[in-house]
């Protein structure tokens, strides 16, 4: 999604009601990566030196080797795109879940740099997004759900139909913003498909602003009742928006010019895959879901790993430390903290020096638990 999408949702949470919010007092496991710190990239994943060269050399001829594209019909007999990338040789098996408006297209450079350590890799689209079937068929671009047990359910199916027809050795799931909120509802159901998680800026909390999210979600709700419109753009949404600029003051994801143009540079070649703003039913279930996910996060059984952006604006971190908490209370140790220090929304196409830890601390994490 656009961080001019994100800025003006929330604009349009921003309405003139005051609630406090306290922070919780307990603190998880923590560990911070700071980005003067030096760079080892022990793994040899890609930097932006020569970054279009390589993606042209790399990149692209791993997605033609082992790229393989596949559907399925998910609930309510919706199609859902997905892509397998399998190594014979394979140390383990990892299942992506992104975020809002994402598609498998915009996670190119990660897949490349972990299926180049060995692991196969399965990602898919989810509804109403991406290559998927949209769920308005009057009104595609708009992003929209009718309820997050949907998104779960599809990757259940996923999971079961898809991932498992092979033997993996190790499975773990990364997810990312919104697939955040989906795996962890996924892995608070089914509690013994992954041996691991990690959840890269998951949005357990929607950052509203000024406004605290309570309030913001409350409004939402109250909106929910007194429209007639569910399917329409939320407030301040709209089209996808095609020729957007790279810059590093304004964009609330990446400080990486060149990853961020390189996306852009992608969907412009896949219109098919361009995703608008939120309707303001799939607001209202987003509320809904970072909630169950940060009450019920001791439902969770496995380890789990959350990259947390310090600069983050478009989920909260007290969010994150809640779920950590909530997890930890239940499941004590459960749940690592990794804070990169003045990192934006995205780790995995952010600049070199947030990009390569966040990374190494994944790869590193997986090994630690890697099953039998």
């Amino acid at each position: 999604m656009s961080s001019r999408h994100t800025s003006s949702l929330l604009l349009a949470l921003s309405l003139p009601l005051l609630l406090s919010c306290s922070s919780p007092s307990w603190t998880p496991l923590e560990l911070s990566w700071l980005a003067w710190d030096s760079l080892e990239n022990r793994y040899g994943f890609l930097t932006e030196e020569e970054f279009d060269e390589n993606y042209r050399n790399k990149v692209l001829p791993y997605w033609e080797l082992y790229g393989r594209a596949g559907h399925f019909q998910g609930v309510d007999d919706v199609r859902i795109e997905y892509m397998t990338f399998i190594r014979e040789d394979e140390v383990g098996a990892i299942v992506i879940s992104s975020g809002l408006a994402e598609s498998f297209i915009k996670y190119q450079e990660v897949i490349y740099d972990l299926g180049n350590q060995g692991y196969s890799m399965y990602i898919h689209d989810h509804r109403g997004q991406g290559f998927s079937e949209r769920l308005i068929p009057d009104k595609p671009q708009v992003g929209h759900i009718e309820s997050f047990a949907h998104y779960v359910l599809d990757l259940k199916y996923f999971v079961d139909h898809v991932v498992n027809q092979r033997h993996h050795k190790s499975l773990f799931l990364i997810a990312h913003s919104m697939g955040g909120t989906v795996a962890s509802l996924y892995i608070q159901t089914y509690t013994d498909d992954f041996d691991a998680a990690i959840l890269s800026a998951p949005m357990h909390e929607p950052h509203t602003g000024w406004l605290p999210v309570n309030a913001a979600c409350k409004i939402v709700s109250i909106r929910k009742r007194l429209t007639s419109t569910p399917q329409d753009y939320a407030p301040g949404q709209g089209p996808y928006q095609d020729g957007l600029l790279f810059d590093v003051k304004r964009n609330i994801y990446t400080h990486s010019e060149p990853r961020f143009n390189k996306f852009r540079e992608v969907y412009r070649r896949h219109p098919g895959a361009r995703l608008g703003g939120p309707s303001n039913r799939w607001l209202h279930q987003a509320c809904k879901a970072a909630r169950k996910a940060r009450t019920e996060a001791g439902e969770t059984t496995i380890p789990v790993l959350i990259l947390q952006a310090s600069l983050d604006r478009a989920v909260t971190s007290k969010g994150q430390r809640i779920y950590c908490r909530n997890l930890n209370a239940r499941q004590p140790g459960r749940c690592e903290l990794f804070v990169l220090e003045g990192a934006k929304h995205e780790p995995y196409i952010e600049r070199d020096d947030y990009r390569i830890p966040a990374l190494e601390k994944t790869l590193d994490f997986m090994a630690a638990h890697t099953g039998g």
